[in-house]
């Protein structure tokens, strides 16, 4: 599997969330390397660790786009569920098989990038439009497991 670079294109230029970006190509790389191989354990660590940072990032993000204003914040939500909800269903069919193949490490690895660069370019044309700065965003006091277990639920 190739190597994936953050893009510009999936940069914000807040430093929030665009550490969150790095931290997730970070996490997909991993698992795009140990798909197919028998370190379970840690492929199932790091797919836990995806879950997690989308979760928390998918609320950092959302909460952007209602103090910003965002027109499309509904549908881009709607997004963030549905991936989201992959993510899981993924995790749920590795756990019951003990491994993660190569083809569900793509797709997994597909989707998260396809997001951040087809679904999240309009937010981040939006923030520019607007003219929008700020290199942090305020988040939170919250326990990402509290977060995580809201979400997940949903499913």
């Amino acid at each position: 599997m190739k190597t994936h670079r953050v893009s510009e294109a999936t940069l914000y230029g807040v430093k929030t969330l665009d550490d969150q970006h790095q931290r997730l190509f970070n996490v997909i790389e991993k698992i795009a390397k140990l798909a197919g191989t028998d370190d379970f354990p840690a492929i199932e660590a790091l797919v836990e660790v995806l879950r997690d940072l989308l979760a928390t990032h998918f609320s950092d993000e959302e909460r952007l786009m209602i103090e910003t204003g965002y027109s499309n914040a509904r549908e881009h939500r709607t997004q963030h569920r549905t991936l989201l909800a992959e993510i899981v269903r993924t995790q749920r069919q590795m756990l019951r098989k003990g491994r993660l193949s190569k083809r569900d490490a793509h797709d997994t690895v597909d989707r998260v990038i396809r997001h951040m660069l087809l679904v999240d370019g309009p937010f981040k044309t939006h923030l520019q439009r607007i003219g929008y700065r700020a290199q942090a965003i305020k988040v939170q006091d919250r326990s990402d497991h509290a977060l995580l277990s809201g979400i997940v639920s949903q499913f």
